[in-house]
């Protein structure tokens, strides 16, 4: 099971210092409690504005909306258990440091499966959706 949360930074914080807030603050004091709490993966996507910008400009009026968020944290679980159970945790609970830095207002979370792999340039698609497909969730933090 997947669990994508798509997060922005607050007004008036520049990305240069949210970067650096993210990888030196955030990330050291979070990687111990997702292994607390049984989090089998993470991964952490940034969105590339000026592509995402000229993306949009180019489909007006194609029905795509594209994302304009900051960071994208894909969480991987066994079970829904061990996500309700970290973002639960006090020691994981948004603190004042992380309200100065977040604007969860914004923020979206999709819950989802890992079921589709297509692969392209064969034509062939496997583990059509509607498939749970585990093997993915199999990986560590080591």
């Amino acid at each position: 099971m997947k669990y994508t949360v798509e997060y922005y930074r607050k007004d008036g914080v520049s990305e240069k210092e949210f970067v650096d807030w993210f990888t030196n603050r955030f990330l050291p004091r979070a990687v111990p409690i997702m292994r607390k709490h049984n989090i089998l993966q993470y991964a952490i996507e940034k969105p590339d504005v000026r592509v995402g910008a000229a993306f949009q400009a180019e489909m007006q009026g194609g029905g795509w909306k594209v994302n304009n968020c900051d960071f994208v944290m894909e969480y991987w679980v066994r079970d829904e258990k061990d996500m309700k159970n970290l973002a639960m945790d006090p020691e994981w609970a948004l603190d004042e440091d992380t309200n100065n830095w977040l604007d969860m207002s914004k923020s979206t979370v999709r819950i989802s499966n890992d079921t589709t792999t297509c692969l392209l340039e064969h034509g062939a698609t496997i583990n059509g959706l509607g498939q749970k497909r585990r093997g993915r969730a199999t990986a560590s933090f080591d």
